[in-house]
């Protein structure tokens, strides 16, 4: 039940991060400049996917022992969080609501 409620959760927030491009080239920039932004907030976006996706290939599961595998599955996830934590801290502390 906990990878439902997981996956509930992320589909449900998936169409706020599609749009999130969209809506802020709107506000930041100019009618010229807004086709480009929103073409490399899309494409960052599926190359965050992609890295998402191939990171567990670089998890050694060749071994047999089960509590090695758990550690570095663990470790890889924790390493996540760490990356999402810092970006969502530094985008609350750091980010402007438009340009000056």
């Amino acid at each position: 039940w906990v990878l439902l409620v997981g996956q509930s959760l992320v589909a449900i927030a998936q169409p706020l991060f599609l749009s999130s491009p969209a809506l802020l080239a709107t506000y930041w920039f100019n009618d010229s400049e807004r086709t480009i932004a929103i073409t490399i907030g899309g494409t960052f976006n599926i190359i965050g996917n992609a890295l998402g996706f191939a990171s567990p290939l670089f998890v050694n599961s060749d071994s047999d022992d089960k509590d090695h595998s758990r550690t570095q599955i663990t470790n890889m996830l924790l390493g996540h969080a760490i990356i999402g934590l810092t970006l969502m801290l530094l985008t609350i502390f750091t980010f402007q609501d438009k340009p000056k």
